[in-house]
């Protein structure tokens, strides 16, 4: 009688393996052919042995990698979260060195233009505006990171895309931002005169509410030009993008319409208008940034028309104790071609070169700091804003910054189209025209004569 066929298998190997712990990819496992004995029970007093090929997975231990990473941050916040990052990253990654380099804002487009054109390029690094990155692009200095953000594009605040867009690709990932059409407001003076700054929908609702403060004694502005005018150039954009199509401000920037056109100026005209009627703050504080922002943390003032930035302010020698930093939107227009928009652009974006030996590991380190609870930290640590959703919140933000959040989650994120326009119209058209309005010495159809001459003078800025 037969018995049983038995089987049994005993396979001794040795191998030295790293094991890798995270969530990040390892290095991919190699698969070899190792020759084991195996032993089979035929019968129960016949034994053969014979040899046969098993596969076994073996994963190799990674090439130790070093990438350079360059910022301009170099204040304490900065250096901070930037170790912090590192520090988690390497922990994950215990074979990729990430080392930071800052520098300081004055020396870093010259530091960064000699590295790159001179084939020692750092890894990752940020940039700021268009102009900074397009030259770069157009070199083919830059890495293509299109793949990149539509894979881990849920992660994302939606539109960011002018400055790190090229001709259809993306060549950055947009991080920090401004949030410019902002008008903050002082309650005590509002609710002296019953006023509410939360019923302020329109621009008719704005300047009636400036008149009644006017008719009172009080100013409604507390408007600083800056010196050299930047502030009133932002109110160039914030009239024309709450006036205009974004089309028709396109067809501005390619020279396809005319600044003197008559819907153009009826948009710059309202700054002439705050101007004409009294409600800026007058004298050498219309003029003086840091004057005109003074009088509004003395109460004298009602509005004060500034970014995100304006925060910052909080721990200033300026702010009086216990300031209440309370904002509405930059009013709408009765007849506004535009609605629920929200200006705001990003002033920092992480870029990686197309030079590097090192991409791969640099998508990771940039995979990493957009993890949720890491853009908490440079919330948490920096107090700025990012594009990171939900970064932002009650735990890692105070109820200033959760508000204008939550202002950008409710609205259509557009960027403040200055950037479309080359720098001799915004500085010798904007803001030079911007303080001869505040001093009286010119009109807005001369203003707009100003900006167009500006204009047909200077190359135009591409836009795609």
């Amino acid at each position: 009688m037969k018995k049983h066929r038995l089987v049994s298998c005993t396979i001794v190997l040795s191998l030295l393996a790293a094991i890798l712990v995270g969530c990040g990819p390892a290095p991919t496992a190699e698969v070899v052919e190792k020759v084991v004995k195996e032993t089979v029970v035929v019968e129960e007093t016949v034994v053969v042995e014979k040899e046969v090929e098993v596969p076994v997975e073996v994963t190799p231990t990674p090439e130790p990698v070093e990438i350079n990473v360059w910022t301009e941050f170099t204040s304490e916040a900065r250096v901070e979260i930037m170790d912090k990052w590192i520090a988690g990253f390497q922990e994950e990654y215990p074979w990729i060195t990430v080392v930071h380099r800052g520098v300081n804002n004055e020396v870093w487009s010259d530091t960064l233009r000699t590295a790159m054109l001179g084939g020692e390029p750092p890894d990752l690094f940020v940039t700021g505006q268009r102009s900074e990155l397009i030259n770069y692009v157009d070199a083919g200095l830059i890495y293509d990171l299109t793949n990149w953000y539509e894979e881990y594009s849920d992660r994302f605040i939606p539109g960011y895309d002018h400055n790190a867009v090229i001709r259809g690709r993306r060549y950055a990932i947009p991080w920090e931002i401004l949030v410019l059409d902002l008008i903050w407001y002082n309650p005590s003076v509002l609710e002296e005169y019953d006023l509410d700054a939360s019923t302020i929908e329109t621009w008719d609702d704005l300047t009636a509410t400036c008149e009644t403060l006017k008719e009172n004694g009080e100013v409604c502005f507390a408007f600083g030009g800056g010196g050299l005018g930047w502030t009133g150039g932002h109110w160039v954009m914030l009239l024309l993008q709450n006036n205009l199509p974004h089309e028709d401000i396109l067809k501005l920037a390619r020279g396809e319409k005319q600044w003197t056109d008559p819907d153009v100026v009826a948009a710059l005209s309202h700054f002439e208008e705050l101007v004409k009627a009294g409600y800026l703050a007058p004298g050498a504080a219309a003029d003086d940034r840091d004057a005109g922002r003074a009088l509004y943390f003395q109460g004298e003032g009602a509005f004060w028309q500034a970014g995100s930035w304006h925060l910052f302010q909080k721990s200033g020698d300026l702010t009086p104790p216990d300031w209440e930093f309370k904002f509405i939107p930059f009013p709408n227009f009765a007849d506004a071609q535009v609605q629920d928009m929200a200006i705001s652009s990003a002033n920092l974006q992480w870029t990686v070169s197309s030079q590097s030996q090192h991409i791969d590991e640099s998508l990771l380190f940039l995979e990493y700091i957009t993890r949720l609870e890491n853009s908490e930290d440079w919330v948490k640590i920096i107090q700025g804003f990012v594009t990171r959703k939900g970064a932002v919140n009650e735990n890692t933000a105070e109820e200033e910054m959760v508000a204008i959040a939550e202002y950008l989650e409710s609205h259509n994120v557009v960027p403040l189209l200055e950037v479309f326009f080359s720098q001799e119209v915004i500085q010798s058209g904007h803001w030079a025209g911007s303080n001869g309005i505040l001093s009286g010495q010119i009109t807005t159809e001369e203003w707009a004569a100003l900006i167009q001459e500006m204009s047909d003078a200077s190359e135009l800025v591409p836009l795609e």
